[in-house]
């Protein structure tokens, strides 16, 4: 998304942008399909003050001064829009989704960054040929690709969350059949269904448990809402794909109280079993004995893009 083309190096700085704070993290490729990861380090925004010194420490202390760097967005930062494709040429399409969004989005499509990516063709007889559109405010960007640059980052891509979590999951096995997968934090739960490397299905859903993590009945409440909807995104891809039922739900939630009580809900809401993703395909640094962890995992995930996912 977005994207100019990459320099060739070992050594990749993978970042993600949320509203608390900025993730950044320097990977590379490990053995076999693996993502190595050398170090991470969490930015908070607070205090607003200082933040650029913050920022521009970081990058120093990881060594990641002028090496290819891939940004991720957080679903807030930007719409992902299921939208029907035009019956034009692939080097209009990003133009004419531009308009066709225009009265789907919060600000105005002047000001917006807009790239589109291609869905598969639907195997119901007459069904539209779909595709993605992302919109991303420009004037909500752009500063922060601004304090990136003075930080000498080496920039070379804006991506968003779904790519980044497809950049991880799609090393965890080489199954020929439908995979589902959900990355699941405190604040946001996205849902990803691939078949053979390709996305059918992408879903990014408000969780809001940031202030019940220590409440295992209200993380039961939001758990099962959020499993009703795993299950509608998943009847949805069974009866537009034609390709039968994923065999399970593979979970990324680095929050234990949050992954324990979703498995919980899963039992009674979902018609596929849970299995808790135990990131193998990463090397390296333990990241789950850090903090902010479901940031960091989305920078590595933004950092990884480029590393291939087959050996």
């Amino acid at each position: 998304m977005f994207d100019k083309l990459f320099k060739r190096s070992s050594k990749i700085l993978g970042i993600s942008a949320h509203a608390d704070g900025i993730a950044l993290a320097v990977v590379e490729a490990g053995n076999g399909c693996a993502v190595h990861v050398h170090r991470t380090l969490w930015v908070s925004r607070q205090p607003e003050t200082g933040l650029d010194k913050r920022l521009a420490d970081a990058v120093k202390s990881l060594k990641a001064k002028r090496i290819p760097a891939v940004l991720a967005l957080e679903p807030s930062l930007y719409h992902l829009l299921q939208i029907e494709a035009p019956d034009i040429e692939e080097s209009e399409m990003a133009e004419a989704a531009r308009w066709r969004i225009k009265d789907m989005v919060d600000f105005s499509i002047d000001q917006a960054a807009v790239d589109v990516f291609d869905l598969p063709l639907s195997q119901r007889p007459g069904a539209p040929h779909l595709m993605y559109a992302v919109a991303a405010d420009n004037t909500v960007i752009q500063p922060l690709i601004e304090q990136l640059l003075k930080a000498k980052v080496d920039l070379q891509a804006v991506d968003i969350a779904e790519m980044a979590l497809r950049n991880l999951v799609n090393r965890s096995d080489s199954e020929t059949r439908p995979r589902a997968f959900m990355h699941l934090s405190p604040s946001v739960g996205i849902i990803e269904i691939n078949h053979q490397s390709e996305i059918h299905l992408l879903r990014n859903m408000t969780v809001g448990a940031e202030s019940v993590l220590d409440n295992h009945s209200e993380l039961i409440n939001i758990s099962e809402g959020l499993a009703l909807e795993v299950q509608r995104s998943l009847d949805y891809f069974e009866s537009q794909y034609g390709l039968g039922q994923v065999d399970a739900l593979q979970l990324i939630a680095p929050d234990a109280s949050l992954a324990e009580a979703f498995k919980q809900a899963a039992t009674a809401f979902l018609t596929v079993p849970v299995i808790v993703d135990e990131l193998k395909y990463l090397q390296g640094i333990d990241l789950s004995s850090e903090e902010n962890v479901a940031q960091k995992l989305m920078a590595v995930g933004a950092g990884s893009r480029d590393i291939p996912w087959v050996a």
